[in-house]
C-alpha cells in the first residue's frame, strides 16, 4: 500500500480470536445487541495476524520543533577562525545543552569544546568556541533528537558543516599621514591611514586624535573608503600651532574574516607660528579681476549690477555652454569654464578636453577654463593636474587656465603638492568665519594670517610670479562648521587677500549654493550689498582707507 510522503504510517495489528481472551472472543462474534452464548460457540479456531496501515495527515502529527535560520549554512567557505554558530528555532524548545548541541571536527569527529547559550524569547542558539577554529578546517555542526518542542515532539537530528578560513593574517598598517613623529605638520592636516586589506569598523572609536596637552580626543569626522582600504580623520577645526597630537587606532578593526588589528599608537607635531611670518602688503594691483561663483544663466542680470568682472561655472553633459555664454555677453559679464566629467573619482580624462573647448574657444564672453576644483579632495595628482593644464593649453592656448586649490593648510605637502605646469592662475579657497568654538571664541579663524602667508610662500618657491586669487567665503556650512560672514568679515576677507596672500583677484563663493548650504551671497541681500561696496573700495583704491 502507497503512503503518501506527507503522510505517517499508522499500523494496526488485529489479533487473531484464538490469542483474545475467550470472552472477548465471543463477545467478537455475536450479533448485534446480544451477548453471546460461550457454550453454544465452537472453541475458537488461531487466525493470523493481520497489519492496517492508516495514513495520518500532519494535521494530526505530534509536534515537532524545525530549524527557522541558522548560520553558518551548510557548505559556507571561508568562516571566521573566531565565529560563533547561531542557530533560530521555529517556536520555543527544550532540552538544548552541550550534550544536544556541539561542534565537532568534520574530519576525525574530534569534538570542539564550546559554550552553548538558549535564548527563550528568540528561540535561538549560540554555539561559541571556547578558542579559535582550526584554519583550513571543516567544522560539523550536530543537533539531536534530545531537543524537544514544549509539548514533547523532538527535533529531527541535523548535521552540515561548513570551511573555516586558511587566512590567519591580521590586517596591518602600510603607511599613514602625518608620518609618525613628524614634525612641522600643517595645522590643516587630515590623518589618513591606509590599510594592508579591506577592513572593518573603522569609526570614531576606532580612528582616534588626542591632543597631548589636554589628553582629550580632537572633535572631527571619520570616512573609511574600503576600496582603497584608507580611513581619513579630518578635524573640524585647523589643530592648534606647535602642539604634538597621538593618533589611536583600534582595537575592534579587523578584516573580513575577524583577523584583529593590532593597536597602535604615534604622535606628530604640529607647525609652529615662528615658522610662517606673515608679511602685509596691503597693495591693490592697478587692475583686479573680481567674480562670483556659480551663477545660473537665468540669473546673470542680478550679479551683472554688483560691478564683477567674471563669473566661474562648472558643466557637464548636457549643458549649453555657448548658450550660457551668450547670456554672459548679454550682461558685459565674462564666464571661467570648467568641466567637471573631466575629472571624477580620482581619474582624469584630459583626452575629452579638445572636444569640448573648440566650439567656445573664441567667444568673447570666455575668459578661462577651470581645470580642476580642490585637487587634494579629488584625489588628483600634481601629474594629473599637469595633464590637464597641457590638454587646455594645447586646445586654446589664449585664454589662462586656473586651479582652485582647497585645504590650503596642507598646500605644498606631500597630499597637497604644488609645482610648475599645472596652471596659469592658482585660486587659494579659505573660509574664516565659523561658529563660535573653544578653538575660536569669535568665530574667526585666528590664523588667517598665517595661513594665506604660507600659501603665498609655496607659490612664490615653487612657481615665481604666478598670479594668486582668493576665493572668499560666503555661505553657511554647518557639516563643517561654518557660518556666513558679516558685512564687516566679508569686507576684512578681501582685505587680507591684498595683506597676506599678495592676490591679483578675488572670487566670491558662491551666488547660489545647494544642499546643504544654508545660506548663500544669492540669498542674504546684505553680503550682497557689502560685496557691491568692497567691489567699488577695490576699484577706487579706498579698501584700507
Amino acid at each position: 500500500m502507497s503512503v503518501p510522503q506527507t503522510h505517517r504510517r499508522l499500523v494496526l495489528l488485529l489479533l487473531g480470536a484464538a490469542m483474545l481472551p475467550a470472552a472477548a472472543a465471543a463477545t467478537l462474534g455475536a450479533p448485534a445487541g446480544r451477548a453471546a452464548d460461550p457454550s453454544s460457540r465452537p472453541a475458537p479456531v488461531p487466525q493470523p495476524v493481520e497489519p492496517i496501515v492508516v495514513e495520518v495527515p500532519p494535521a494530526a502529527w505530534p509536534d515537532r520543533p524545525a530549524l527557522e535560520w541558522r548560520q553558518p549554512g551548510g557548505q559556507a567557505r571561508e568562516v571566521s577562525r573566531f565565529a560563533a554558530v547561531r542557530v533560530r528555532f521555529d517556536r520555543a524548545v527544550r532540552g538544548v545543552s552541550e550534550s544536544t548541541v556541539g561542534l565537532w571536527e568534520a574530519i576525525d569527529g574530534t569534538p570542539i569544546a564550546s559554550d552553548v547559550a538558549y535564548d527563550p524569547l528568540g528561540f535561538a542558539v549560540t554555539i561559541r568556541p571556547l578558542a579559535p577554529l582550526p584554519p583550513g578546517r571543516r567544522v560539523e555542526v550536530r543537533l539531536t533528537d534530545g531537543i524537544r518542542e514544549l509539548s514533547g515532539g523532538r527535533l529531527a537530528s541535523q548535521r552540515w558543516s561548513f570551511a573555516v578560513t586558511r587566512d590567519v593574517t591580521a590586517p596591518a598598517i602600510l603607511r599613514a599621514s602625518p608620518a609618525p613623529w613628524s614634525e612641522g605638520v600643517p595645522w590643516e592636516t587630515r590623518v589618513t591611514v591606509s590599510f594592508s586589506e579591506p577592513v572593518r569598523g573603522v569609526s570614531a572609536a576606532t580612528l582616534t586624535l588626542f591632543d597631548e596637552r589636554t589628553d582629550r580626543p580632537v572633535p572631527g569626522t571619520v570616512s573609511y573608503d574600503p576600496t582603497a582600504a584608507l580611513a581619513v580623520f579630518a578635524p573640524e577645526a585647523p589643530l592648534w600651532a606647535a602642539r604634538r597630537y597621538r593618533v589611536v587606532v583600534g582595537p575592534g578593526i579587523s578584516d573580513r574574516v575577524a583577523n584583529q588589528l593590532e593597536r597602535r599608537s604615534w604622535t606628530f607635531s604640529t607647525r609652529p607660528l615662528a615658522s610662517v611670518r606673515p608679511r602685509p602688503v596691503a597693495e591693490i594691483p592697478d587692475a583686479v579681476p573680481i567674480g562670483i561663483w556659480h551663477v545660473p544663466a537665468r540669473e546673470l542680470d542680478e550679479v551683472a549690477p554688483l560691478g564683477v568682472d567674471f563669473v566661474i561655472r562648472k558643466f557637464a553633459p548636457p549643458d549649453d555652454v555657448v548658450r550660457y555664454l551668450d547670456e554672459a555677453r548679454r550682461f558685459g559679464v565674462k564666464v571661467i569654464v570648467g568641466f567637471s566629467h573631466v575629472y571624477r573619482d580620482g581619474v582624469v580624462r584630459p583626452e575629452l578636453i579638445g572636444p569640448l573647448v573648440a566650439p567656445i574657444r573664441r567667444h568673447p564672453a570666455l575668459y578661462g577654463y577651470l581645470a580642476v576644483t580642490e585637487p587634494s579632495v579629488q584625489g588628483v595628482s600634481l601629474s594629473e593636474m599637469r595633464q590637464l593644464y597641457t590638454a587646455f593649453k594645447a586646445a586654446d592656448p589664449e585664454h589662462p587656465v586656473l586651479v582652485s586649490i582647497g585645504m590650503i593648510g596642507e598646500f605644498g605637502g606631500p597630499t597637497n603638492q604644488w609645482g610648475p605646469g599645472a596652471a596659469d592662475i592658482v585660486l587659494a579657497e579659505w573660509y574664516p568665519t565659523v561658529f563660535a568654538s573653544r578653538i575660536f571664541p569669535d568665530g574667526w579663524r585666528t590664523n588667517t594670517p598665517y595661513v594665506l602667508s604660507h600659501f603665498r610662500d609655496v607659490v612664490e618657491r615653487a612657481t615665481p610670479g604666478l598670479p594668486i586669487w582668493l576665493v572668499t567665503q560666503g555661505y553657511t556650512y554647518r557639516p563643517a562648521d561654518l557660518r556666513s560672514p558679516t558685512e564687516a568679515e566679508l569686507a576684512d576677507q578681501v582685505r587680507d587677500a591684498f595683506r597676506y596672500l599678495g592676490a591679483s583677484g578675488v572670487a566670491f563663493y558662491p551666488w547660489k549654493g545647494g544642499e546643504p548650504y544654508e545660506d548663500d551671497v544669492r540669498r542674504n541681500a546684505a553680503l550682497q550689498e557689502t560685496l557691491r561696496q568692497v567691489v567699488n573700495a577695490v576699484r577706487t583704491r579706498t579698501l584700507f582707507a
